[in-house]
């Protein structure tokens, strides 16, 4: 299978992938059948400054297994290289949930639980891509609606310790979970930012 990533590893090993359209549509399907459905609210469970966070299904879980496979795959091969030893390939997939961000919105600095997590793209407002012009912002903050990874000394001046992406639709970036990271407010009205975010260990 022919994965198209960049690597970026000016820290921790973390990889942009872009996943196939099939998968981001298996993601919409598994999040409209949870969304609203109070048994799965995950509010309670994240980090996240919002109200519209659900937990997949359990057999949403077995079958996105399957179809991030040969993704995590790809990367634990990376991975070995990296850190000069071998990675499991083998994985359980114990946490899967879709964020539904809005106006105001936002997510803290931290990191997650497991081996890796991942975080995946099926909604991008295209007013995200110029609101920072539109609100005049002149400083060096990252561009509304973007994520940021931190790594290594913040203290300032810090901007060699983070790297920030405004994501396209179908974009998934891969790390360790240990891996700090926050998601940016953004203030346009009326548009939805839709991600999708899981954790998972290695096994033997």
């Amino acid at each position: 299978m022919n994965i198209d990533k960049e690597s970026i590893t000016w820290g921790p090993l973390m990889q942009r992938m872009k996943l196939d359209s099939s998968i981001i549509d298996f993601l919409w399907e598994g999040a409209n059948n949870v969304r609203g459905v109070e048994v799965f609210n995950a509010e309670h469970l994240l980090a996240a400054g919002m109200h519209d966070e659900w937990s997949f299904s359990p057999a949403a879980l077995v079958d996105f297994s399957e179809l991030i496979k040969p993704y995590v795959g790809s990367y634990c091969e990376d991975l070995s290289k990296h850190i000069s030893r071998p990675v499991p390939h083998n994985f359980h997939l114990h946490a899967l949930w879709v964020n539904f961000q809005k106006c105001g919105d936002h997510n803290p600095l931290h990191d997650h639980s497991g081996d890796l997590s991942f975080v995946i793209y099926l909604q991008i407002p295209e007013e995200l891509k110029t609101e920072k012009e539109v609100l005049g912002y002149k400083g060096q903050c990252p561009t509304p609606g973007s994520i940021t990874f931190v790594h290594g000394d913040t203290r300032p001046p810090f901007y060699e310790a983070r790297k920030f992406y405004l994501p396209e639709v179908g974009d998934m970036f891969i790390f360790p979970s240990c891996l700090f990271h926050t998601v940016s407010p953004f203030r346009t009205e009326g548009v939805t930012r839709v991600s999708v975010s899981g954790n998972l260990s290695f096994t033997a």
